[in-house]
This record gives C-alpha cells, structure tokens and sequence, in this order.
C-alpha cells in the first residue's frame, strides 16, 4: 500500500543488529520480500567516547546503557541514497535484491 501511495512508507533496519560503524552486515532477506523500490538510507554515528556497536568484547549491557544516556548530545548524520528498483530475477530472489542494496549502501559508508 506504501508504494502505491495509500499507506505512510516503512522504515526497516534489514540487518537486525549492528556490528561495527564500518561493516554492514547480511541483511535479512523478508524486507525485501514484497520486490518494491526501496530508498536506502545510511545513519551515520559520530561517536567520541563511546562506540555502541561491539561484536565480540566490550562494556557489559548495563555500562552501554549508562554511557549512552549520559551523554549530553549525540550526532548522528543521515544520507538518503537514490532509490533501488529490484530487477525481474530480485522480485522473484529477495536474498539477491537484499544483497544488492546492501552493496550498494557498503559503497556510501
């Protein structure tokens, strides 16, 4: 309904998690599952002291949460990239049309 204009479009995070402020990780597949036009969008952090995204060590759940929250301000920039029109065989593969994004966005980080 979005993609036609009668519903408010959808804001979806594919990957599920983070990883680190560099590497995006496999999305998942089911976001891209409809075959629509996608808008891709990059949040960029400008972290200082505190890097939220830690894939094997760092500050325990409950440290994070109060870096976090005790920050005075946080900046984060967003970068809209053109649009993404799956192809035939992407409509018919969400994995592949997923993929495809994803390298596309991995280029704008």
């Amino acid at each position: 309904k979005a993609a036609q204009g009668l519903e408010e479009p959808l804001f979806v995070f594919p990957e599920a998690t983070t990883k680190d402020l560099k590497t995006l990780i496999p999305f998942k597949d089911g976001a891209f599952a409809p075959g629509v036009p996608v808008q891709p969008m990059l949040l960029k952090y400008q972290w200082t002291n505190c890097d939220p995204c830690w894939a094997v060590s760092g500050p325990k759940t409950l440290m994070l949460l109060a870096r976090m929250l005790l920050r005075f301000h946080s900046r984060i920039e967003l970068e809209f990239l053109p649009v993404v029109t799956p192809t035939e065989e992407e409509k018919r593969d969400p994995r592949l049309f997923a993929e495809t994004v994803r390298t596309k966005m991995a280029k704008g980080l």
